[in-house]
């Protein structure tokens, strides 16, 4: 029979011991245990010691060294990220869980999270694990949006001798959702035109369009213009979204003043936020009266005998006309003149309201 002792019985989950047929030594470690243990070796027999016989060899010793290996550090992953464009910085308390340094005897270890991914671009301040407290910082660049796969190694400071592992490996996404910004411009002056200007076109009136951030540049802009006065335009003011041309038809005859209304939108729409629409801008064009002038139709020239007396040609002057429909209230006069006043006792006149000539012989 063999039997075995050592001084470390806690390196073992089973005892060390010898097979007293074959010699072979047997043993099982514990878990996540390391050093060395003294064994000592006694083997005897069922012979006795009657008559002087000696049952027991001596005692031998020898040692069993377990030499330590690295344990991994582990941790549970959070969720993947997902925030708005522009949403600043970020902090996601404890995202990182069940942070351990491996076995209970490797808890003097030092941890480090290192992350990587596959998008810097997407961020001003890249995302960092605090060791200690599992929590994930990032902030998203400006304007940016996309995603991002992140890789996260946490390691110790074991090293890998003897086969060990000192570090593991997770990934987790950030997806950043793009949020439109709202176009702009800068609006042009008041505008002051004559009645019955021809097609007025003022190059570049609304500068500095602008579709929102760089990355929008795809986007398609559109003015939408309404007036509180649309019968002074035959044809209505529009901006041209790419020059900034503003351009509008007068109508016939037409004066006053209209207020424009401009909305500047993109179709980039409003989702997670999102403005696609600038603030409402507002001018006037004002359209300076021109008085048109008076018509008439003439009628038939007057033959008459001397001294034929007072004449009255009724309805001599027809179709009298003041002009524009918005000048009705103007008062019109017939002034004549003639080279030979001396054939006159009462020179020639017509009535402006009836058209009528009169005049009478000397």
């Amino acid at each position: 029979t063999f039997t075995l002792t050592n001084n470390n019985n806690s390196l073992f989950a089973v005892q060390p011991a010898i097979d007293a047929t074959t010699g072979d030594l047997t043993y099982t470690l514990a878990t996540n245990a390391n050093g060395a243990a003294t064994v000592s070796i006694v083997l005897s027999d069922n012979g006795g010691t009657a008559n002087g016989g000696d049952d027991t060899y001596a005692t031998q010793t020898f040692t069993i060294t377990v030499t330590p290996v690295n344990d991994e550090p582990t941790f549970t992953a959070g969720l993947d990220q997902s925030i708005n464009e522009d949403a600043g910085a970020q902090t996601a308390t404890g995202w990182a869980t069940a942070i351990n340094k491996g076995a209970v005897n490797e808890s003097s270890q030092t941890l480090t999270f290192t992350l990587t991914n596959d998008n810097n671009a997407l961020f001003s301040v890249q995302p960092s694990i605090n060791a200690a407290t599992g929590t994930l910082t990032y902030t998203p660049a400006a304007n940016a949006s996309g995603v991002a796969t992140v890789t996260v190694t946490l390691s110790d400071d074991g090293g890998t001798t003897n086969g060990g592992d000192d570090a593991s490996t997770k990934t987790f996404t950030i997806t950043i959702n793009g949020v439109n910004d709202e176009p702009s411009f800068t609006k042009g002056s008041d505008q002051t035109v004559l009645e019955d200007a021809t097609p007025v076109t003022v190059l570049a009136w609304a500068k500095s369009i602008s579709k929102g951030d760089a990355n929008e540049s795809a986007q398609v802009l559109t003015f939408t213009l309404t007036n509180n006065n649309n019968s002074l335009f035959s044809v209505q003011p529009a901006i041209n979204a790419t020059t900034g041309d503003l351009t509008y038809t007068l109508a016939p005859n037409a004066n006053g003043t209209a207020t424009v209304s401009i909305v500047l939108s993109d179709n980039g729409g409003t989702a997670n936020g999102g403005d696609d629409t600038y603030a409402t801008q507002t001018f006037t064009i004002t359209v300076t009266p021109v008085n048109d002038e008076p018509t008439f139709t003439a009628g038939l020239d007057q033959s008459i005998n001397e001294d034929a007396g007072a004449q009255t040609v009724v309805g001599w002057a027809t179709a009298l006309n003041k002009g524009a429909a918005n000048e009705s209230t103007q008062i019109l006069t017939f002034t004549l003149t003639n080279d030979n006043n001396s054939l006159f006792s009462v020179q020639p006149s017509i009535n402006a309201a009836t058209g009528t000539l009169t005049y009478t012989p000397a």
